[in-house]
């Protein structure tokens, strides 16, 4: 009788797969070859090859389901490529998942788990790859047929945790993950909050063996409580979503030592030797990351109850709080995106509010206007239920942005990898700013400014890196829109000519200078206004300073630029500067953007004070 391995002397795809290299390093290999085939060459195979291919897959996964891992995963990866070609028509009991079961009833308890087990794992998780060259109609097909059997699968997975050990649940759970995905929170069966599953995943959450399988499993089934493109609770679903908020929020003492842990290591401290660190869970990186993505993914899907600023919420908000402080990259950038949705809710939720068709009452103004106040009323009262978390926020950001030691001395590359770091903290700034309001955010950012006025007169050594910070906060923000006759604006940029730009390092001149770029705007309408009067005038001899110095040459040129471009109505008494200034250029031969804001200046001075170049001048701007 012809072996699964010469039956199909045929076609050339078993052609490398041989017992004797499946038990060895070579398996590998051979399995990948083959996997990769059934993936892209199906098409090529006859028809009346396909039952054969079908069934020596099979073979080979019922031989070596005890061997590799590896390989056994590459022969299941060949099978899901198969289902994904196959309609579930001609599979003969109906599907691939019945046909498989049917198959491995009767076989080796242990060969039987570990292979149904991977399977059920790498099915959903192939229902939309793209490595699979099938018709785009046959994916989506392929997809369906998965969800039509989801009840099957759950209750297979059900049977399964009644075995034994660790590993087997954990790869219960991280299967049930996968289908749950693959719902999309429709096609479940009734009663799913009562599953065992469902225990089994919250309690993996307890347990080290199982944590990772766990948050992956929990997390689908907090996105299953909610509808995933709106965030609205699923009201069927209420009792499973207190659940596992309580599960999840449980882990908030450990992830606040680990937290605690992380910080002092990152400041040179051996944060297992702290007094005030007693990590009794000694959880590693990947456990605190998988804390932080149940705590984000909570946040995020329940923002619409969030939304509703009860003290019951505030558990949440607190967690993603410490996330944000946590010192590593791929753990505090998880918190990002929940800190824009909920500023966005906090800050235009009104002008959505009043589009929509219930708040308004055909032939019933006054009816409006009620609706309208009472949602601004509610969303004021919202805003100021979150004031505190978006200020200790502000806070936490501002920490995060001051610059490093030794930043004059790092490369070009490093300079850029920082500017790349900060401009990602200065967009969570700018939210919680948006969230607090653009009064009491200047007040917050402004604050060591103060601070260092007082200890300046006090006779300390000023600390230009703080002074930096905070420009470069306030910067950060000039987006919002300030009112024209916000005086610690005004009170700002009028302290700029104060600071002692020219006895510290060049990159304190630098932020200035873009500080007045980002309000060049602001003091066009300010000034217009009757505000701000004067204040160009004390402005650009600073920039006209540190165009002279090569580190800071380039952001005093675009503000020059700006400013010229926003206010140039209004810088008649400027016009010695300018023209200073265009000839500088001139006579140095200066770069792109000093040319450019020489251009400008001279845009400027020549309507104002008529022409003050030569025709060669001209030329010479012209050409630079």
């Amino acid at each position: 009788m012809d072996s699964p391995y010469t039956q199909h002397s045929h076609c050339t795809w078993f052609a490398g797969v041989r017992p004797q290299l499946l038990a060895t390093q070579s398996g590998l290999l051979c399995t990948h070859s083959l996997t990769l085939q059934v993936q892209r060459d199906y098409e090529e195979l006859p028809l009346d090859s396909v039952p054969q291919l079908r069934d020596s897959l099979l073979a080979l996964l019922i031989k070596f389901g005890k061997g590799q891992p590896a390989v056994r995963t590459q022969l299941c990866l060949a099978m899901a490529a198969l289902a994904a070609h196959l309609p579930a028509a001609q599979w003969e009991e109906g599907g691939v998942l019945r046909w498989l079961m049917e198959r491995f009833n009767g076989q080796d308890a242990d060969i039987a788990m570990s292979c149904m087990l991977e399977l059920l794992t790498v099915l959903p998780q192939e229902a939309d790859s793209r490595k699979i060259s099938c018709r785009p109609e046959r994916r989506a097909a392929f997809a369906a047929e998965l969800r039509a059997v989801i009840p099957d699968a759950l209750n297979l997975l059900t049977s399964c945790l009644s075995q034994p050990g660790e590993t087997v649940r954990g790869q219960v759970l991280e299967s049930l993950g996968c289908w749950l995905k693959l719902s999309g929170g429709a096609a479940l069966p009734a009663g799913l909050q009562n599953s065992p599953l469902v225990g089994a995943a919250l309690e993996g959450l307890e347990k080290d063996g199982t944590f990772h399988s766990a948050v992956d499993a929990v997390v689908e089934l907090i996105w299953i409580t909610v509808d995933p493109q709106t965030c609205v609770p699923n009201t069927n679903m209420t009792s499973l979503a207190q659940h596992l908020v309580m599960k999840v929020m449980a882990l908030r003492p450990r992830f606040s030592l680990a937290l605690r842990k992380a910080i002092a290591e990152s400041e040179g401290r051996d944060g297992g030797h702290e007094p005030d660190v007693d990590d009794e869970f000694d959880d590693d990186e990947e456990a605190v990351k998988g804390m932080a993505r149940l705590f984000c993914e909570v946040a995020e899907a329940y923002i619409q109850l969030v939304l509703s600023a009860q003290p019951d919420v505030l558990a949440p908000v607190e967690a993603l709080l410490d996330v944000t402080a946590h010192p590593e990259q791929d753990i505090y950038s998880m918190s990002f995106s929940f800190w824009h949705k909920l500023s966005r809710q906090l800050t235009i939720g009104v002008i959505e509010l009043q589009s929509q068709p219930s708040l308004t009452v055909p032939g019933s103004p006054i009816a409006n206007n009620q609706a309208v106040n009472s949602t601004a009323a509610e969303q004021a009262r919202r805003r100021e239920f979150f004031r505190p978390a978006f200020e200790k926020l502000i806070s936490l950001v501002r920490g995060r942005m001051r610059l490093p030691q030794g930043f004059q001395r790092m490369r070009s590359s490093e300079k850029a990898d920082w500017r790349r770091y900060r401009h990602a903290w200065s967009d969570v700034l700018l939210d919680a700013a948006a969230a607090v309001g653009e009064q009491r955010a200047l007040q917050l950012l402004l604050q060591p400014l103060a601070d260092l006025s007082q200890a300046s007169s006090q006779g300390k050594e000023f600390d230009w890196k703080a002074a930096e910070l905070a420009l470069h906060c306030v910067r950060s923000i000039s987006s919002l829109n300030f009112n024209v006759n916000e005086p610690q604006l005004e009170n700002l940029l009028g302290a700029l000519p104060t600071l002692p730009l020219q006895s510290q390092p060049p990159q304190l001149s630098y932020t200035a200078a873009l500080v007045m770029s980002s309000f060049a705007e602001w003091m066009d309408r300010s000034i217009q206004a009757g505000h701000c009067v004067g204040l160009i005038q004390r402005l650009l001899p600073v920039l006209l300073t540190a165009l002279g110095n090569n580190a800071s040459a380039a952001a005093a040129a675009v503000a020059v630029r700006d400013l010229c471009d926003s206010c140039g109505k209004h810088m008649g008494p400027c016009l010695n500067d300018l023209s200073t200034l265009y000839q500088k250029t001139l006579e140095a031969g200066a770069a792109t953007k000093a040319a450019q804001a020489a251009a400008a200046a001279a845009a400027v001075a020549g309507p104002l004070g008529g022409p003050i170049l030569t025709a060669a001048q001209r030329s010479a701007a012209g050409a630079a």
